[in-house]
């Protein structure tokens, strides 16, 4: 029984890892979003593919503006962030030393990234 306990505590861990590793990656703009894949890619479209108000899909557009993510994103931020994005509200979700937020801002930059895959 401990084993099993032990094993689901593993995996719990190794996939917060993982949604760690991600944040980094959304933080540093090293993700396949459209908006850096257009840096390097000729050709490559900055713009959001998921919605369609032909905005470009930086790390801002994805987290507080795209309306394809809205109920996803219903249920990991306040209402703060969720209503009237603005910079100043990307910065402070993204610089954020409350560990729950934080934890929730890099399962939805996962959850984004998963999805434009």
């Amino acid at each position: 029984m401990n084993k099993r306990i032990e094993n689901r505590k593993l995996l719990e861990v190794a996939k917060y890892q993982r949604c760690q590793t991600t944040l980094c990656s959304f933080r540093c703009n090293n993700t396949k979003i459209p908006s850096v894949k257009a840096k390097f890619y000729p050709g490559e479209t900055p713009y959001c593919l998921k919605c369609e108000e032909q905005l470009i899909a930086d790390g801002y557009h994805l987290l507080l503006v795209c309306q394809e993510f809205a109920f996803v994103r219903a249920e990991f931020f306040p209402p703060y962030f969720r209503h009237y994005p603005s910079l100043l509200k990307f910065s402070q979700l993204m610089s954020t030393k409350n560990p729950d937020l934080l934890k929730n801002v890099a399962k939805f930059s996962d959850f984004i990234i998963e999805q434009l895959k």
